[in-house]
């Protein structure tokens, strides 16, 4: 899918273990299906604040799949990727259940990389 050449291209570009990404995208925006602003006012697939974007985004678009994941690759570089995970995920989002979650949902896709596959028709097709 589109979605895994995108997590693909921001491992080879960023470090970034491909899993993460896909686990984020899925926890925040379930891998872009859901389109609103959130309450805090995070947008896009991979839920960045305007004022984050600002710094990530490197002039993409905030609601582009592929411009969204390279910057959260960005994000999590910068705060410890792919040396600290936990810190790096916690700076994403400071919720040591969301941390969790993600680590959790990180391990199933490397463990049976057909997870992704199955999470993204589940969630699309019911």
């Amino acid at each position: 899918s589109a979605l895994r050449s995108y997590y693909a291209e921001a491992s080879r570009r960023y470090g970034v273990d491909p899993s993460y990404l896909a686990s984020i995208n899925y926890i925040e925006s379930n891998f872009g299906h859901v389109k609103d602003t959130s309450s805090a006012g995070a947008q896009g697939p991979m839920q960045f604040l305007p004022s984050t974007w600002t710094q990530y985004g490197q002039g993409g678009d905030i609601h582009d799949p592929h411009d969204s994941i390279l910057a959260a690759a960005r994000y999590l570089v910068r705060n410890g990727a792919p040396y600290n995970m936990r810190n790096a995920i916690f700076q994403y989002n400071h919720d040591y259940d969301y941390v969790d979650a993600v680590e959790s949902f990180a391990r199933a896709y490397r463990t049976d990389p057909g997870w992704l596959d199955r999470m993204y028709y589940w969630n699309t097709f019911g």
